[in-house]
């Protein structure tokens, strides 16, 4: 019964190849219960969530800068704008 609650990783790369499992690989076998796999499903989905989190908001932040300097753009040439016409409006009166 405690067999049943471990969990092997073993060469997979061998056995897909049709070989034997050596003696070196398995002595390199690891043996995990499931509380450390769980600790560590729960480890990389914590990583990869915080990752995810990082990559969004790096993406909304250059969104922002690109909306930030497309007003700044568009405010620079509303102010222009305006100069050129009040100018306009001061030759013309």
């Amino acid at each position: 019964m405690a067999e049943a609650l471990k969990f092997n990783f073993i060469n997979l790369e061998t056995q897909n190849a049709g070989q034997k499992e050596s003696a070196r690989a398995r002595g390199k076998k690891r043996v995990y219960n499931d509380e450390q796999i769980t600790e560590i499903q729960n480890a990389s989905f914590s990583e990869g969530l915080a990752a995810g989190e990082a990559a969004a908001l790096t993406r909304v932040e250059q969104r922002i800068a690109a909306t930030l300097d497309q007003i700044r753009d568009q405010y620079e040439n509303l102010l222009a704008d305006a100069a050129a016409h009040i100018s306009s409006n001061l030759r013309q009166s």
